[in-house]
């Protein structure tokens, strides 16, 4: 996800951090409900979320982390779980990406 970017150079990564790191909105699903999603342990995204508490993405984290099974989570699976948690709008803008790599 990193590597893909728009017509105007924004990474797609900046995208989805900016839908999923948002706080303080309980009708929203963020990361955590896409690590639940995945299958991440409770205790996994509490350390996540400390590091959010130290200025690190949240979102970003979960993707490394994501980087970390074997195998590899794919963006399929990644958009699968964003449509479980009913985050279409994310979802939709990932599978309409122009899906040019720099």
């Amino acid at each position: 996800m990193e590597q893909l970017h728009d017509n105007k150079g924004e990474p797609m990564l900046f995208y989805v951090q900016r839908k999923l790191d948002v706080v303080g909105n309980p009708d929203r699903k963020t990361w955590r409900s896409v690590g639940y999603a995945m299958n991440i342990s409770s205790d996994d995204l509490d350390l996540i979320e400390t590091g959010y508490k130290a200025d690190r993405s949240p979102t970003e984290s979960l993707l490394a982390k994501f980087k970390t099974f074997t195998p590899e989570t794919t963006m399929r699976e990644f958009v699968k779980a964003l449509v479980i948690c009913q985050r279409n709008d994310v979802a939709h803008y990932i599978c309409n990406w122009p899906w040019e790599k720099r």
